[in-house]
């Protein structure tokens, strides 16, 4: 079975600026999330939600938005074959009572 994960940040912009050492490391998500998929776990939304929460907690300054999709490739069942299938999780900053 194979995994495409995508991820998307979204900051305020008072964060952003162009300094390497205050940017997102893009290898460290890779890493968390390369650790996360060892756990195992029964639903790709599962999967999805914990790969959002600990951005959530990792990266707290300056979040707007957080979108996680994941696709899982090539699945036949009952001789029936789809290309893929997935689910996206996303999460506004600051959290209010509707999201």
């Amino acid at each position: 079975m194979g995994l495409a994960i995508s991820v998307r940040v979204k900051f305020e912009p008072s964060v952003l600026n162009d300094e390497l050492n205050k940017t997102i490391d893009y290898g460290l998500i890779t890493s968390w999330i390369l650790s996360l998929c060892d756990t195992p776990t029964k639903l790709l939304e599962t999967l999805a939600e914990n790969i959002l929460t600990h951005i959530e907690k990792e990266v707290p300054i300056g979040l707007v938005h957080v979108w996680v999709g994941i696709r899982k490739s090539q699945i036949q069942s009952r001789g029936i074959l789809a290309i893929a299938h997935g689910v996206e999780v996303e999460q506004t900053y600051p959290k209010t009572q509707d999201n």
